[in-house]
């Protein structure tokens, strides 16, 4: 067969010459033709996603700034869930009554409902911090 390459590595194969980028004759049976043609093994294919979908996380473009930005808002939202979670187990384990308890978790911060509106403004405000220029 007929190859071309590119970098030194075979990315076409013909069955007959093709002027001007596949001209070098391999045999049939060359270990590198053989795995070309055999196309990309189960763990390329894996590597080749995982590195795509890294780049829409770690990339400058568009999108990966908007992944961060939404990353960072769940993050934050995550957290502030978190905070609020241990403050009401330090209002439990610090209630001698059932009085004390519904006085310490009155006194908690209210966790209001977010909006689609909010949420949507958090993640464009998140933009300007993410976006790496």
């Amino acid at each position: 067969m007929y190859v071309e390459r590119k970098l030194g590595t075979i990315v076409g194969a013909y069955v007959n010459p093709q002027a001007g980028y596949a001209e070098e004759l391999v045999a049939d049976n060359s270990p590198e033709l053989v795995a070309f043609l055999a196309g990309p093994t189960d763990a390329e294919k894996r590597l080749a996603v995982a590195t795509s979908s890294k780049s829409v996380l770690n990339g400058p473009g568009e999108h990966a700034v908007v992944n961060r930005a939404l990353a960072a808002l769940l993050l934050s939202e995550i957290n502030a869930l978190r905070s609020w979670i241990t403050d009401f187990k330090a209002a439990v384990a610090g209630a001698a009554s059932l009085a004390n308890l519904k006085t310490a978790v009155a006194a908690l911060p209210k966790m209001p409902d977010r909006t689609r509106t909010q949420a949507i403004q958090a993640i464009l405000n998140n933009c300007d911090t993410e976006a790496q220029i």
